[in-house]
């Protein structure tokens, strides 16, 4: 019998074949592996002890007269509502308002069980270990039966994932309506400037068929929410896996460096107020915005007046000039950055926009998807969250008009993040 001679050479190719095949699914697993411990909602201990709730209510003497029965009921129902949040158990406040089925009630009720639903599907616990709570009456009008009040709100809270570091939120506009007419100090109308609240009032339009029809709806649209988060919490559970599994894309850094811990101290500093060199646009279709650019420029990016994207602040005044003057529409406007960052080339900024989330540093920023599909609201990155085996989990974050400092990013109800790594700017 004639034998066939293989040549070494041939052997060494079968090898290195089989070796690629066993890599590959080797790799494969890996990252399943990873997927799956991503999409892992964080355990809740049963046995951990509930969160610790403080509410105070401050007011001056000459806008709101000592009134017990005005303040106990605000202290009560704030404080019912965030031993609910605190602990992420589903709480009926239905009872503290004057119509228990009513649309009032329920938006509140939806708005709650929205937060807690969401926050009990993320991969890290966001129970928090204590919540701190004032509010600062700023404005009261008193009728007979009724006491109508506006107030700022600021908490300080601990996020048993992130349980080290306070995370702050300050100077939310809430008001009320408080009745007396049955005898008992009950809440006629509530509302606060919050992003669930926001989502809730985005998809509603009403009940039919009375109460039953309220209750119908105000559901109906909670769960539509929920369902345009969840499928957010997916994509942020796979950004997570990619990151954990080594395959998060990488980038080329600019010319000129982005000064990371410049950026980081200013977006800790003015998250909870305001720098007076810059026009306060809260009131004029939002902050978050300005907020970020002040932060671009303290970490060293230049404005950037040349060719079609330009992105500048001298003054509140709006230009779209090349001069050495006013402010162009991308210091300001979420999709007026989004669109410079996108498209500008040569002088200037230099970023990836589309990040993986979980790639960001500090000075980063991330652009939030609402449930319309609009993009509405910048955050800035301040640092990733690890989970007990020491690997990333969130991220904290920092935000303006709705002041927040060290916030996690899984704590927030947005239906889509666009991670925008800043490189640095280029001559």
């Amino acid at each position: 019998m004639r034998r066939i001679k293989v040549k070494p050479k041939f052997y060494i190719i079968i090898l290195c074949l089989l070796a690629a095949v066993l890599l590959t699914v080797l790799g494969v697993k890996l990252i399943k592996q990873a997927i799956e411990k991503a999409n892992q909602p964080a355990p809740i201990d049963p046995v951990k002890p509930k969160a610790a709730v403080t509410v105070t209510v401050n007011y001056d003497a000459s806008i709101l007269s000592e009134n017990t029965a005005v303040t106990e009921a605000l202290e009560t129902f704030v404080k019912n509502q965030y031993t609910a949040i605190a602990n992420l158990e589903n709480s009926d406040m239905k009872p503290s308002f004057t119509s228990p089925e009513g649309e009032q009630a329920w938006r509140n009720q939806a708005a709650l069980q929205l937060l807690i639903d969401i926050r009990l599907g993320q991969k890290t616990d966001l129970t928090m270990k204590s919540m701190d709570c004032s509010l600062l009456v700023t404005k009261v009008s008193v009728s007979e039966k009724t006491v109508s009040l506006e107030a700022l709100e600021s908490s300080e809270c601990r996020f048993n994932c992130s349980a080290n570091t306070a995370s702050k939120v300050g100077d939310v506009k809430v008001s009320f309506t408080l009745d007396s007419s049955s005898g008992e100090m009950k809440i006629a109308s509530y509302d606060r400037n919050d992003e669930f609240f926001q989502m809730i009032d985005a998809l509603y339009q009403g009940g039919t068929a009375g109460q039953n029809g309220v209750e119908t709806a105000m559901l109906a649209v909670k769960e539509n929410c929920l369902s345009k988060v969840k499928e957010n919490i997916k994509r942020m559970d796979s950004s997570l896996a990619e990151y954990l599994a080594g395959k998060a894309e990488t980038y080329a850094a600019a010319q000129n460096p982005y000064k990371r811990a410049d950026a980081l101290e200013y977006a800790s500093t003015y998250a909870l107020s305001r720098n007076p060199q810059f026009l306060d646009f809260t009131t004029l279709g939002g902050n978050c915005q300005n907020y970020a650019s002040q932060i671009l420029r303290a970490g060293g990016i230049p404005n950037d007046m040349d060719g079609e994207e330009k992105w500048k602040y001298y003054s509140d005044a709006y230009d779209i000039t090349g001069q050495a003057k006013g402010r162009t529409p991308s210091w300001t406007s979420v999709t007026g950055f989004l669109d410079y960052a996108q498209k500008n080339t040569g002088y200037g900024l230099s970023a990836a926009v589309g990040a993986n989330i979980f790639t960001l540093e500090g000075g980063d920023l991330i652009i939030c998807t609402d449930i319309r599909g609009e993009k509405v609201h910048t955050l800035a990155a301040a640092s990733l969250i690890y989970d007990e085996a020491g690997n990333a989990a969130d991220i904290l974050t920092f935000s303006s008009s709705i002041n927040r400092k060290n916030y996690p990013l899984r704590a927030y109800c947005y239906c889509d993040y666009t991670g925008i790594k800043i490189l640095g700017w280029n001559e």
